[in-house]
């Protein structure tokens, strides 16, 4: 199969379509697929070098952005003969009001740069969520590694669950931290903000380093959240957004991975984070609900009470020993069997899939 992978993150946002798009792409690439990576502006606008790629392409799969010319596009190679695809991996429906991307999905406002280099107020119409639903009706499919995000948006368009695969040597055997300290570590956006405020974890912190001083709460990413932390200042930890390649490093610091989600939003969340803390041996623990039930075996799951967290930080700190010898068995071995390359195949079968049951296209696989 011929695939032409078209990516929505820009370099200074970076991170969804390392997974989404680039990740599974270079699996694919080593399996001998055709593939070839095409930045959503050059698509959209039909740059020479997209149109060469898309034309000999069997498979278009279009990250996320599916408005305006983007969706012309789609269109236009669907009428001849491609198998198109939307890829993305968050419910943009269910946002909070709160989350900063609510305006741009559903009011259809942004800020913008004109040429003058001046920020101004830009208004989209139809809203960004509304053309999205559109554009998953112009594909013969749609993927996503949440299976509630599957059943969500498949009443627009039929829906396969492809999880996140990772690229497990950049997770494994990095350098450990030496400290005295014990340090409960996240990392995320500000999308986050009610995770913590409604989980109960904020009220846990407290708790927990009111009786265990030497405990230290390192958030990583934006300082929004690290702020609502009512914590001492010695016991807190702040590391502005790294990249995808440093972030292995940063988990190493942590002695104890946390994942609080919390409101509908987050029950369709992929399982990135429990997947990250088992390939780089930390014990860990998260919010019991859709997007991470079915991980649990692997860590500690919790119902968002504080007495539920505080609890379960407690008993990860007093037993960290213990907790790290569990962590390099099972779970690990877990986090292994989510490697990329492993599931090269499944990836493919994924879309062999779409390709004969969504447009009567069959695929053989001759490389198996």
């Amino acid at each position: 199969m011929n695939f032409a992978l078209i990516f929505a993150d820009k370099q200074i946002e970076w991170n969804t379509s390392q997974f989404r798009i680039v990740t599974p792409g270079k699996a694919l690439a080593k399996i001998k697929h055709g593939v070839s990576l095409i930045p959503v502006q050059l698509f959209q606008e039909g740059h020479k070098d997209s149109e060469e790629v898309c034309s000999k392409a069997d498979i278009i799969v279009v990250e996320r952005n599916l408005i305006g010319d983007v969706i012309t596009k789609m269109a236009y190679w669907y009428a001849r003969g491609k198998v198109i695809v939307a890829n993305y991996d968050d419910n943009y429906e269910e946002i909070e009001s709160t989350n900063i991307a609510y305006q741009y999905w559903h009011d259809g406002t942004a800020v913008v740069e004109n040429e003058k280099k001046e920020q101004q107020l830009m208004h989209i119409f139809p809203p960004p969520l509304d053309q999205f639903k559109r554009g998953l009706k112009l594909a013969y499919a749609q993927v996503t590694p949440s299976k509630e995000l599957c059943k969500y948006f498949e009443k627009y368009t039929p829906a396969y669950h492809l999880p996140n695969y990772f690229e497990t040597g950049n997770y494994i055997n990095q350098p450990k931290e030496n400290s005295k300290d014990i340090v409960i570590g996240w990392g995320g956006s500000v999308g986050h903000i009610p995770s913590f405020e409604q989980s109960g974890v904020l009220q846990a912190f407290k708790n927990v380093v009111e009786v265990r001083p030497n405990v230290k709460i390192m958030i990583v990413g934006d300082d929004r959240i690290f702020n609502k932390i009512e914590i001492p200042q010695l016991n807190k930890i702040f590391q502005p957004y790294v990249n995808f390649v440093e972030w292995p490093k940063v988990i190493n610091k942590f002695s104890i991975g946390i994942a609080p989600l919390a409101g509908v939003y987050d029950n369709f969340r992929s399982i990135i984070k429990p997947v990250e803390f088992s390939l780089t041996k930390k014990p860990w623990i998260a919010s019991d609900g859709p997007s991470y039930h079915e991980t649990g075996k692997y860590g500690t799951l919790v119902e968002n009470t504080v007495d539920n967290w505080t609890n379960a930080l407690l008993e990860k700190i007093d037993n960290l020993e213990n907790e790290n010898l569990k962590a390099q068995g099972e779970p690990y071995q877990w986090g292994l069997d989510q490697d990329v390359d492993r599931n090269a195949h499944n990836i493919a079968n994924v879309y062999r899939r779409i390709a004969k049951e969504q447009a009567g296209i069959e695929f053989m696989d001759e490389n198996q």
